[in-house]
């Protein structure tokens, strides 16, 4: 059992570059890459003796590349109040690809080929398309133009169902697309600036009755935040103090018998040994 969604995650580095503009009062515009890394590998492997496994020299090459992502927002102030904003996200991950080429000296290989090819695959932190929109309405101002408070909210759309496995394959099972909400506010005083963030993350993972075991729970998140504006150098700047926490909902399954995947045992009731 392995939390692949979340443990991936936390193991990965990731970079993104963006890049925004407002073009009109009512127009903001922002575009961006997520920066992933692609890996292919090769062993040419020799085994002097097939019966023993032991000795192998093997000839490795490597080659990373670096894959990019693209994301775009877009945000339109209808009024001096209202905000409404829009971003996409391109699927982004770790992906590896290799085989091995092994060759045996007594060995007697299929004809027209002089080497077993073994082939593979690996992903991590595979995350998919996202696609988000989003609202926030302030009112009030201070003195010095801020606003008083605000209020926002934001629903994300993911396409689990398009989820590749450490072994770059679909569960057979297939995941859920999901809907994030969040919501939020803002308070703006002299002693600073107060935040609060609700949210509730739905889990793509079904139930694992059959023959899959992902990990996977139902998470709700909160963030506390308190900003200050100062001066540095003459230069208005902000100093901030930030608490984020996530809740896994418990969950609790059993494996059935007729799932659409079931559990099967290594030697199934009709098998049969050739060897007797």
């Amino acid at each position: 059992l392995d939390f692949e969604r979340l443990g991936d995650r936390s193991g990965v580095a990731s970079f993104t570059l963006g890049l925004g503009a407002r073009l009109s009062r009512w127009l903001s515009v922002g575009v961006g890459i997520d920066l992933g890394f692609s890996t292919r590998t090769s062993f040419d492997l020799y085994v002097p003796d097939a019966a023993d496994q032991g000795t192998v020299l093997l000839n490795p090459q490597l080659k990373a590349t670096t894959g990019a992502a693209p994301l775009a927002g877009i945000a339109l102030f209808p009024s001096d109040d209202l905000t409404t904003t829009a971003t996409i996200h391109a699927p982004v991950g770790v992906e590896m690809e290799g085989e091995n080429r092994i060759r045996f000296w007594n060995y007697s290989y299929p004809d027209n080929e002089d080497h077993v090819l073994q082939r593979y695959t690996f992903t991590q932190a595979i995350t998919p398309l996202r696609v988000g929109f989003g609202a926030a309405y302030a009112h009030g101002t201070r003195p010095s133009g801020a606003r008083r408070w605000e209020v926002a909210t934001e629903v994300v759309i993911e396409q689990w169902s398009e989820y590749r496995d450490r072994h770059g394959e679909h569960p057979d099972d297939r995941w859920e697309n999901t809907l994030r909400p969040a919501i939020g506010g803002n308070l703006d005083t002299d002693r600073g600036r107060f935040g609060l963030d609700l949210g509730y993350v739905p889990t793509p993972v079904p139930d694992q009755t059959g023959r899959s075991n992902y990990v996977d729970n139902p998470r709700a998140t909160t963030s506390l935040s308190w900003e200050l504006p100062v001066h540095v150098l003459g230069t208005p700047v902000s100093v901030g103090l930030y608490l984020h926490g996530q809740w896994l909902v418990p969950r609790s399954v059993e494996k059935r018998v007729d799932a659409p995947h079931p559990v099967i045992d290594e030697f199934p009731d009709d098998a049969r040994n050739f060897v007797t």
